[in-house]
Parts: C-alpha cells; sequence; structure tokens
C-alpha cells in the first residue's frame, strides 16, 4: 500500500479532479440548480473531449 501511496499519478489526480467534481455537483443540487446545471456540465465535457476546447461556463 505505501509504495502505491507514495506514486502521484494520472489517477490520483484523476480522484481528485472526480472528488471535487463531486463536491461541486452536490454543492449545485444543495443550491437547487441541480438537474440544469447537471446536463450542461455533461454537454460541456462531452463537447470538451470532443473539439479540445477548455473553457468554463460558470
Amino acid at each position: 500500500m505505501n509504495g502505491i501511496r507514495k506514486k502521484k499519478g494520472p489517477r490520483e489526480r484523476g480522484l481528485f479532479y472526480a472528488n471535487s467534481l463531486l463536491a461541486r455537483l452536490g454543492s449545485d443540487l444543495v443550491a437547487g440548480k441541480s438537474w440544469r446545471g447537471l446536463w450542461q456540465f455533461l454537454d460541456w465535457s462531452q463537447m470538451r473531449q470532443t473539439t479540445g476546447i477548455s473553457r468554463r461556463n460558470d
């Protein structure tokens, strides 16, 4: 376990990204702008994956 933990690879960064994403999504749910924001984000992430454009639409 120690050897795995010492390595800060893309997998750990991805986990951190996913966690922060979930936290943001959770706060959005609490704020009540839940589903619309979720669909917007899904569209945005799909677009970003296909086109390679990185932009924020906050």
